[in-house]
């Protein structure tokens, strides 16, 4: 299995361990991709996953200002389909293959951050 296909399918493990639901993989739309949407109770939560073989700091940084205006711009072309009344979140997941290990950034940035001027 590819490093990337195997760190969503470990975050989304990760996630439906806390409770969260799948709701999309790997979606696509004229903006980009977002590799999961989960939900859990009344929270929308869009995820970007990003897997390495080995540990680094800057894992998380690899996010940076484009990567997010698509997955937000996905975001809002995802909603406009399907309409949710609760919050929504970006959160980034970073796994790790040696050693194992997961980590969850909740609100890792924000419609603002990633559209300035966005309301």
């Amino acid at each position: 299995m590819k490093k990337g296909k195997w760190g969503e399918t470990k975050a989304r493990e990760y996630l439906e361990e806390k409770g969260f639901y799948l709701v999309e993989q790997n979606l696509r739309s004229p903006f980009g991709e977002v590799d999961l949407i989960v939900s859990k109770e009344n929270l929308l939560v869009f995820v970007e996953v990003k897997s390495a073989s080995k540990p680094s700091l800057y894992l998380p940084l690899k996010v940076g200002r484009q990567k997010m205006r698509k997955i937000a711009q996905t975001a809002l072309w995802y909603l406009s389909q399907n309409p949710w009344a609760g919050p929504i979140r970006f959160d980034v997941i970073t796994v790790i293959r040696t050693p194992f290990q997961v980590r969850h950034y909740p609100g890792a940035f924000t419609f603002e951050d990633a559209l300035p001027g966005w309301s």
